[in-house]
């Protein structure tokens, strides 16, 4: 069995929570393959979508994590420019050096499918 620690990813991944446009997250982009941006609506779910993000960067961790809890406009805003609909959320948008989209997991209503993104990642060609 294998223990991770993951508190210090959390908390990075937490400290990153702001409520810019969607547009001044991916202008940060600065790792050699790109940027993994998890976005879901702010409330009691998005301690869960950090939780799988820290996930998604320990299965990828060429990709800088970036956590969005976002709500109103703001959220619509996300929800436009990557086509996603409230019950696509949370969803965790793989984007390329460019910011260019190579990937995403659609996750749904937490917790029921937590197992199945934590379990399941994006399948990318790196």
């Amino acid at each position: 069995m294998k223990t991770i620690v993951i508190s210090a990813l959390l908390m990075t991944a937490s400290l990153s929570a702001v409520a810019d446009s969607t547009d001044t997250q991916i202008d940060n982009i600065d790792q050699s393959k790109g940027t993994i941006v998890a976005i879901t609506e702010r409330g009691p779910h998005a301690v869960d979508a950090a939780h799988l993000l820290a996930i998604q960067h320990i299965l990828h961790p060429a990709y800088k994590p970036t956590f969005m809890a976002l709500e109103n406009a703001d959220l619509s805003e996300a929800e436009s420019k990557y086509h996603l609909i409230k019950t696509d959320l949370p969803a965790f948008i793989f984007v390329d050096s460019k910011g260019i989209e190579i990937g995403r997991i659609a996750a749904g209503p937490l917790p029921a499918v937590a197992r199945y993104v934590a379990n399941n990642s994006a399948i990318l060609n790196d």
